[in-house]
């Protein structure tokens, strides 16, 4: 079994972008490989896409921006999409920038 610390640095080397639509064939969402701002303030790292084993949902790999080795998974759908809050709408991430070269 590969270490996490050796499949980060697969994902860190990839593409800087993932392009969801050839997981799936059918979505046509693309996610962007870097920092990101959740809704309530706290900053995440994104390794990229990965497909669930049983329904083949296209998950979101992401971590903490201070504590990567820490992996979440969130559907793709989830992650992209809009939460109310006091002041509107908004996105539940935003995405801040590219991974560090």
């Amino acid at each position: 079994m590969k270490s996490i610390k050796s499949m980060m640095c697969r994902w860190k080397n990839r593409s800087t972008q993932t392009n969801a639509s050839h997981v799936l064939g059918r979505q046509s969402s693309l996610i962007n490989v870097g920092l990101y701002q959740h809704v309530k303030g706290n900053r995440y790292y994104v390794y990229g896409t990965a497909r669930h084993s049983e329904n083949e949902e296209v998950l979101v790999v992401y971590a903490p921006e201070h504590k990567r080795d820490e992996l979440w998974v969130r559907p793709l759908k989830m992650f992209e999409e809009h939460v109310k809050t006091a002041t509107g709408e908004v996105q539940r991430f935003v995405y801040i920038s590219k991974p560090e070269s």
